[in-house]
């Protein structure tokens, strides 16, 4: 079962990476340059035990900025529907790696970045929804037997936890 959670992680995290672009671009409609490239770990299980045996599902927003290296720093959360979250989301982000444009020194590399992590718990009625325009990382854990569903999942099979690409 743990296979199958990481493999949806792996695609949901590949989706996401296939449609970044490799340099910033403006977004015409918020006008927010996007993220560059991220390189996510999908090495270990990022969603906490201690949610999973309780049936906890949450967003956390994080701000951080990234370096010349294109490594995150300065991480921390902005806000977040759930403390147990918090820590996962700011591990899960100080190990990614982005890959920058040739003129990341002259373009966003002062500009602190945001990004909003959804953790649900499939089947799911997690709302994927951030009150600002923020890019997204859906961690998606298995539901524990006899833990408690604290969120009424959507009608399809999925929620709106798990987006289609």
């Amino acid at each position: 079962m743990r296979m199958f959670v990481q493999a949806i992680a792996v695609l949901l995290v590949g989706a996401y990476c296939a449609a970044a672009p490799s340099s910033p671009s403006v977004d015409s409609a918020w006008q927010l340059p996007k993220l560059p490239h991220g390189n996510y770990p999908v090495d270990r299980e990022w969603y906490p035990t201690l949610a999973r045996q309780e049936g906890m599902e949450g967003t956390v927003l994080v701000g951080f900025d990234i370096s010349d290296k294109g490594l995150p720093q300065n991480v921390s959360v902005i806000w977040s529907e759930n403390p147990v979250f918090e820590s996962s989301a700011v591990s899960f982000l100080e190990a990614a790696q982005f890959t920058l444009p040739s003129n990341w020194s002259r373009s966003d590399a002062l500009r602190r970045w945001r990004l909003g992590f959804v953790y649900c718990l499939d089947p799911s009625g997690q709302s994927d929804q951030f009150a600002i325009p923020v890019e997204k990382i859906y961690i998606i854990g298995s539901r524990l037997p006899k833990a408690p569903v604290r969120t009424v999942p959507r009608p399809n099979s999925h929620g709106s936890c798990v987006t289609t690409p």
